[in-house]
């Protein structure tokens, strides 16, 4: 739809001393003047350079992002965001900040400075805001009519084109012949400062916003029509003419429906013919009052809903297409978009009317994106076989020392670690190689790796113990201390992986904790318990028992695949051999074998 607003600029070449713009962006206009003085307010000379350009073009982004991230837009929530504007400017500057602001049919208008807003309205010409004072801020709003034309300006504008020049500019209502005429004319005068930005508005046969893509207000002060601060000049312009001679008597000068009672005597019993006429009126006016009052409710209504659902489903739509178009190049950050897009879109659904057209085309998009995360979720049923216990001496070491929780491996030889110490197993025999003396509380992980042990100690961080034996030290850098109540296993490969029961996987690498974050999940994990990886691995492995699944990562953190089974959900432990394409787990007491595809 052709947008009912047509903008005009003029703006004069900047000088060493001054500049000025004129700005439009949806439905904010805005027109700004910048002066720099060489003296400050005591009297002293200002020293340094001041670009006028780049504190003008400051202040309009100001403007730009304040406005255009108020959620409810009216009267002082748009005369704060100004405040915010000119509470930027800095330095000997005098700043002139005019603004406008059209929503559905009412127009708010600012004044910081001096400067003028003035409006062309059925062939008058008159002031809506206009002061002397350089450091207050004015402000109005009223309800604009088609064939409206305001004009911001400048007071080096204003001092340029006089009254008497830009009446003629405007008689046809051709903001672009405006233009044309007054441009040649501030260029002549080199001033700066002036500018100029007239609009005017015409509104189309089937009411709509000024700007569809503004979202409409969520709350709207009540206005009046004349809300305007209008000059006596325009205000006399409006006024009705009194005929001269009228009288009560001479009540024929009125069209007949509005004639006094008296000539329509009552009816004995009855209610007199004009009585009854006003109150056929008064009805009809309260009925059309309702119905105008619903209607403009339910368009609000209509027009909040439309864009609540644009600012889902399209981000949502852009999200779903560039995870389409990353399919064939990385499915893990495929499913990041997939799952961003889903986000966006899901919590929307619920607030749109059933059966409406927006809720079926974000029902219809969120299909898609389900669909696509079905595709990308890479899950593969498996049967979990069981397995004589001694092809995984890690598990079998567990079975036969039931009640200890953590096993590790390490040039063949299986270490056990509890809240009592860290023994070695081999042949069916435990021998001490570490006695807790006090330096864990509650065991949270276990690893061995090249000859050294690493305890995480849910309340006190991790220790390393060097060539497997005491004394203890700190493994994480100083300043280091991330939340490991929730720990429950790590593994190592040079780097340790540390598995907590919410879902979090932390990387810690020569005591320091990496950015890692988990990409391409279909679904967060659910009381997960194992974590497996070494040196020698690819990937890592995570037993999820809440999902009853194992979930494969790269060592990004990607998603690459899930092996589910019913056995995983009250599986124990985990031992994998990736080159040999087997995960072992242990469930009740016995080993089962799955197969890596």
């Amino acid at each position: 739809m052709k947008s009912p607003i047509t903008f005009a600029k003029i703006v004069a070449t900047p000088t060493v001393s001054s500049w000025s713009q004129a700005y439009n962006a949806g439905n904010l206009a805005a027109v700004i003047s910048l002066t720099q003085s060489s003296v400050q307010n005591d009297g002293e000379a200002f020293e340094g350079n001041l670009s006028l350009p780049s504190l003008g073009k400051e202040l309009l982004n100001t403007l730009e992002a304040e406005y255009f991230t108020l959620e409810s837009k009216n009267l002082e929530t748009i005369k704060q965001a100004i405040q915010t504007t000119y509470d930027k400017l800095t330095g000997p500057i005098t700043l002139t900040l005019a603004v406008a602001v059209i929503i559905e049919n009412i127009l708010y208008v600012y004044l910081y400075g001096k400067g003028k807003i003035i409006m062309k309205r059925a062939g008058k010409l008159g002031t809506i805001l206009r002061q002397e004072d350089e450091q207050s801020l004015l402000s109005g709003s009223g309800f604009i009519e088609n064939g409206d034309i305001v004009i911001l300006e400048t007071p080096q504008f204003e001092e340029i084109v006089t009254k008497d020049l830009l009446l003629p500019c405007l008689e046809h209502d051709k903001l672009s012949e405006m233009a044309e005429i007054l441009s040649p004319v501030i260029h002549k005068e080199q001033g700066g400062g002036a500018a100029a930005l007239a609009f005017s508005y015409q509104e189309s046969a089937h009411v709509s916003p000024a700007f569809p893509e503004e979202e409409t207000p969520k709350t709207q002060e009540p206005l009046r029509e004349n809300d305007f601060v209008l000059p006596q000049e325009l205000e006399e312009d409006q006024q009705e003419e009194e005929k001269p001679g009228a009288t009560e008597e001479d009540d024929n000068t009125l069209p007949q429906q509005f004639r006094t009672e008296k000539e329509f005597p009552r009816q004995p019993g009855g209610v007199s013919h004009s009585r009854r006429l006003f109150l056929t009126i008064a009805v009809i006016l309260a009925v059309v009052l309702v119905a105008s009052v619903f209607f403009a409710i339910k368009k609000q209504q209509d027009s909040a809903r439309q864009a609540l659902f644009m600012q889902s489903l399209v981000p949502a739509q852009k999200k779903y297409d560039e995870g389409q178009s990353l399919m064939d190049l990385n499915k893990s950050l495929a499913r990041d978009d997939f799952q961003s897009a889903k986000q966006m879109l899901s919590p929307m659904i619920a607030s749109l009317p059933p059966g409406s057209k927006e809720a079926q085309q974000e029902q219809a998009l969120l299909q898609k994106i389900n669909d696509a995360l079905n595709n990308t979720a890479q899950i593969t049923s498996v049967s979990s076989t069981p397995v004589d216990a001694t092809v995984s001496p890690l598990l079998s070491a567990l079975i036969k020392n039931s009640g200890v929780f953590y096993a590790a491996i390490d040039s063949s030889v299986v270490y056990l670690a509890d809240n009592t110490g860290i023994s070695s197993f081999k042949n069916d025999t435990v021998k001490s190689a570490v006695k807790n003396s006090g330096d864990w509380s509650a065991i949270g992980g276990f690893g061995a790796y090249l000859g050294n042990f690493y305890i995480l100690d849910k309340k006190a961080g991790i220790s390393k113990y060097a060539g497997g034996t005491p004394p203890k030290s700190d493994y994480l850098a100083k300043g280091v201390a991330p939340d490991f109540s929730k720990a429950t296993d790590l593994a190592i490969d040079g780097s340790i992986w540390v598995l907590t029961t919410d879902g979090s996987v932390i990387k810690f690498t020569k005591g320091n904790q990496d950015d890692f974050t988990l990409k391409g999940l279909d679904k967060p994990f659910v009381r997960p318990t194992r974590i497996a990886t070494s040196v020698d691995d690819d990937n890592v492995y995570v037993l999820d028992n809440g999902n009853k699944r194992i979930v494969v990562l790269d060592k990004n953190g990607n998603f690459l695949a899930q092996y589910q089974s019913g056995l995983l959900s009250s599986a124990v432990a985990l031992d994998v051999r990736e080159k040999d394409k087997k995960i072992y787990i242990l469930n009740s007491g016995k080993v089962y074998e799955i197969d890596i595809k």
